[in-house]
């Protein structure tokens, strides 16, 4: 849902909501398209809403500063384990709230760009690729707790000709 009360200033709120399943099966293909019996049979389900909250505001027809709130969520799952796996086979979903304040800009009829973001990510749960501790070497899907990114981005770009473009991008985390 977007409103503009005005020309310059736009208010937008979103809603999405998910209903998710995962089904999965594992087989050992063998040779000659023959299979081994079933390593694992997973399905899982994630519910949520994930909502945007955004405000912008156009200082010039070129120029226009920011702000936005978002969050989202990744599915939990399940990992194919072996004998000897130490690391649980399921892992949960995990959450993110993103935080923007930003600045975007278009000059001389296109020909010049300049971007500034600066943001805060907050994950509940992260789940990330991790090796299994056990006696094979195995990577599989963990949570492993809270992170947090802060940083800021900014982008650079110039069209001299229309056959050349220029593009600078820098990003400190």
């Amino acid at each position: 849902l977007g409103y503009s009360p005005t020309d310059r200033w736009t208010f937008t709120a979103g809603l999405r909501w998910f209903d998710h399943t995962r089904k999965r099966d594992y087989y050992i293909m063998q040779p000659v398209g023959h299979y081994t019996a079933a390593l694992t049979h997973a399905e899982l389900s994630t519910s949520d809403i994930t909502k945007k909250l955004s405000i912008q505001y156009h200082i010039s027809d070129d120029a226009m500063v920011y702000a936005l709130y978002s969050d989202g969520f990744r599915a939990g799952g399940q990992n194919v384990v072996r004998p000897g796996t130490v690391l649980p086979a399921d892992y949960d979903p995990d959450f993110l709230d993103n935080y923007e304040l930003g600045f975007k800009s278009r000059w001389l009829d296109d020909k010049i760009g300049f971007n500034l973001t600066l943001f805060q990510m907050e994950w509940n749960n992260y789940q990330v690729e991790v090796v299994d501790p056990g006696p094979l070497y195995t990577v599989v899907v963990e949570n492993v707790g809270d992170a947090e990114i802060k940083g800021v981005s900014a982008e650079f770009s110039a069209r001299f000709w229309d056959a050349l473009d220029l593009g600078l991008n820098a990003q400190f985390l």
